[in-house]
């Protein structure tokens, strides 16, 4: 692959938002969907995890389900036959995303491009990309939006999902760095999920929220005290330090039959 300059950067940014017209781009959630990071490893007891989130999609087809893969940080140095497997089973179920580290806006592009490159070398039936480790910092705005123009270059259609973790400024999703903006992480509600402009994304975009919480119905009560927007991804886990992405919440099915019930009843 040869040098990405910044000129090539910015031509790459035209033609992708062009594309995105031609090309038909994922519904990011047509109502609520779950959005799992999905830390553990397809053998053993983290087999089953992965057999769960495929039965909840088989059950209710209606609930999008999407899910992070993440062999190793990342695609890894090359394939693993386990996830190999795993993405072949579930792709056309579950919307798999790859893991891509970003290091706050610090990690070279030449790395993140690579990534993206191997994912979709390593694990044919990925549908998108997670860019962890976001930066808010506007300074770093143009490398995203690169970043996620060269993921959909390469993979038409993929769905692009980004983690700061907490709220961030407009201008990212107006670049169209992600589709999905996952813009909280932990367990005590932060004011700003309280204010009504975090959910005015612009057109396009929909925000994404992760939540630690082991009572089950006192993560309902809190969302429903935020009023999440009609399109929201959402993940909710009693799993704790130091890994609370090692396995599927204990109310799993009681997350899924939530979401189908407030789908439904958002209906027309």
């Amino acid at each position: 692959m040869g040098r990405f300059s910044k000129s090539s950067c910015l031509g790459l940014l035209v033609w992708a938002t062009a594309l995105g017209s031609a090309v038909a781009q994922p519904e990011a959630s047509p109502g609520w969907g779950i959005l799992v990071p999905a830390y553990f490893y397809p053998a053993g007891a983290g087999l089953r995890q992965w057999e769960q989130l495929l039965e909840a999609a088989k059950r209710h087809p209606e609930v999008p389900i999407a899910a992070v893969v993440n062999p190793a940080s990342g695609p890894g140095e090359r394939p693993d036959p386990n996830y190999q497997n795993l993405v072949r089973r579930l792709h056309r179920r579950v919307v798999l995303l790859g893991y891509v580290a970003t290091g706050y806006g610090q990690r070279a592009s030449q790395q993140v491009r690579r990534d993206v490159d191997r994912w979709l070398e390593f694990y044919p039936g990925i549908r998108g990309f997670f860019f962890d480790e976001q930066s808010r910092q506007l300074e770093h705005l143009e490398r995203y939006a690169c970043w996620a123009n060269y993921a959909r270059a390469r993979l038409p259609g993929a769905l692009i999902v980004s983690n700061p973790g907490t709220s961030l400024p407009l201008e990212f999703a107006r670049w169209r760095t992600a589709d999905v903006f996952c813009i909280y992480e932990g367990a005590e509600v932060p004011q700003y999920l309280h204010q009504p402009q975090w959910t005015h994304l612009p057109a396009g975009a929909v925000p994404a929220v992760l939540w630690h919480q082991r009572s089950f119905r006192q993560g309902t009560t809190q969302w429903s005290r935020i009023a999440l927007p009609p399109k929201a991804w959402i993940f909710c886990t009693d799993a704790g330090p130091p890994n609370p992405w090692n396995r599927l919440p204990s109310y799993w099915w009681e997350l899924v039959r939530w979401i189908q019930q407030s789908n439904h009843s958002k209906s027309p």
